[in-house]
């Protein structure tokens, strides 16, 4: 059953509305509870919203040298490590510093929320604050949706196996590259799941669909972080607060949806209150909102666009190429397994970057340098000691090709013969409508 209009006006479970002016006013709990969320997310949304923009966050260098300050000193005298915690940028959202930072965030919004109950303790609702806190939440995480949405629709973030790593014993996975292997290996999937992320977000930015983004967010949030507990990826916390943020823009429905889904009752969303008195102020911030929600996702889309031509550029020697016969000094070597000074496979995937197969021992990563116009192939090994083999090639015929170079002072000559990719079930099995018995094979 529909609400009256004057309950409808509420925004905030827990309000009660005024006789008088029709303003919603709230009890102490949601008062307190409000202070301290908003106080929460201000602290953690705004210095990672504001570092995308340069200009913006040279005026908060005070502001990083008292974060890089504050964080070891927690983690050394609250905490008790033994050890300097570091700011690590590679990749991990999981860090010890993440975890501390996250802490000094949670003490910081209850001292914030502490001190401003006390001054501005007479207040009784803090309905319009609340439609700027969610606006700003809704394009922080449209922002993200936008982000790794797109980055999945182009294939970005779970991009297809490397040669190399279908040369792996899966036993040797860890459960992150097993998860990456596993979404990578069908772009379909990971088109569809990209989409419903974009959608999410599109309906986010849009000024009459932010309850239906949040819900579809709350959903694809829900399958993201369960993948990330469960396959060990390092963004657990990061995506733990996307999921938070959604289920706060969903907060003032969720008795109604509750009603709708579980009771069955014919129920109306809640009708927020204006942000400003003027209906032109109102009307202007609308079209702000969408052309907001318009850049965003071109500039990310954009930014994909031009990595993915930049990924295009693969090795002239792509493919897998097994060694058929490696020349020592002029003497054939017996490539067995238990030999770890002889290559049994070099693969070319990226156009810097090459791999070898030595034995039992795995693949070794080297930057690869080929001149075509001379047929010079430079490998340098990244770990020390550094190692250089600089080889020159003989014409590619047949699907085979022969290096001739030095390796440790000795003369060699590896023979190679390209290996048939489409030997590999997990790439090329494709699709079928129909299986009259389960195509299970290891």
């Amino acid at each position: 059953m529909a609400e009256p209009p004057e309950i409808a006006r509420t925004s905030v479970a827990g309000s009660i509305p005024s006789q008088d002016t029709g303003i919603p006013q709230w009890n102490w709990a949601t008062r307190v509870a409000f202070r301290f969320t908003c106080a929460y997310i201000l602290l953690y949304i705004f210095p990672f919203w504001l570092s995308y923009f340069s200009w913006v966050s040279a005026w908060l260098g005070p502001y990083w040298k008292l974060r890089r300050a504050v964080v070891p000193w927690v983690g050394q005298h609250v905490f008790l490590l033994g050890y300097n915690v570091a700011q690590l940028n590679n990749g991990s959202e999981d860090t010890t510093w993440r975890y501390i930072l996250c802490f000094c965030n949670l003490v910081l919004a209850l001292a914030v929320t502490f001190i401003w109950s006390i001054l501005d303790r007479r207040r009784k609702s803090y309905a319009q604050m609340l439609q700027w806190l969610r606006l700003l939440v809704r394009f922080f995480l449209a922002a993200q949706m936008f982000a790794y949405g797109l980055e999945k629709i182009f294939l970005l973030q779970m991009p297809r196996p490397p040669l190399g790593m279908q040369l792996d014993i899966l036993g040797d996975f860890s459960p992150l590259s097993l998860l990456w292997t596993f979404i990578g290996s069908s772009p379909s999937f990971q088109i569809f799941s990209g989409a419903m992320e974009v959608l999410a977000g599109i309906l986010l930015v849009m000024p009459r669909t932010p309850i239906l983004g949040a819900l579809l967010c709350a959903v694809d949030l829900s399958f993201v972080l369960a993948l990330n507990m469960c396959y060990d990826v390092p963004v657990k916390l990061f995506s733990a607060h996307l999921w938070f943020f959604s289920i706060f823009l969903l907060t003032p429905e969720l008795g109604r949806l509750a009603d709708l889904f579980l009771l069955g009752g014919k129920v109306e969303l809640t009708k927020p209150t204006a942000i400003f008195s003027q209906p032109w102020a109102n009307r202007t911030l609308v079209i702000a909102q969408v052309m907001l929600g318009v850049c965003l996702f071109g500039s990310y889309l954009l930014d994909d666009i031009q990595l993915t031509i930049q990924l295009q550029n693969k090795s002239p020697l792509y493919g897998i190429w097994s060694v058929d016969e490696f020349i020592v000094d002029g003497q054939s070597q017996p490539l067995l397994l238990t030999d770890e000074t002889l290559w049994r496979k070099i693969v070319f995937d990226d156009a810097d970057y090459a791999s070898v197969v030595i034995g039992n021992s795995g693949r070794r990563i080297y930057k690869a340098q080929f001149l075509p116009d001379k047929n010079i192939l430079t490998l340098i090994g990244e770990n020390p000691p550094e190692t250089r083999f600089t080889f020159s090639i003989e014409p590619i015929t047949s699907g085979r090709m022969t290096l001739n170079g030095e390796m440790n002072g000795r003369h060699v000559q590896i023979k190679l013969e390209r290996f048939d990719e489409k030997k590999f079930i997990l790439m090329n099995r494709g699709f079928r409508w129909i299986n009259e018995y389960p195509f299970y094979q290891s």
